[in-house]
């Protein structure tokens, strides 16, 4: 593959383009926060717990020791060239 290269600009006959967003903060992104900030009150439930943060997902309270010996089972795909 061809090496591409900046210079002034150019990398390799593209254009370099830098974007840098800048937040609106007037009044319509202001309504849209609030919006959003409604919909989501009156759309989640509360009562339940985040399923990120239960079952399996949930924070580990406690660290394990490393185990040496675990038992496998199966076997490793044969890689082709």
């Amino acid at each position: 593959m061809a090496e591409r290269t900046q210079e002034n600009g150019v990398a390799a006959g593209f254009p370099v383009v830098e974007v840098n967003p800048q937040p609106q903060k007037g009044l319509a992104s202001k309504l849209i926060d609030c919006l959003e900030k409604l919909i989501m009150n009156l759309m989640c439930d509360t009562s339940q717990s985040h399923p990120f943060l239960s079952g399996n997902f949930a924070p580990v309270l406690e660290e394990t020791a490393p185990v040496k010996d675990l038992p496998v089972e199966g076997h490793l795909p044969v890689s082709t060239p």
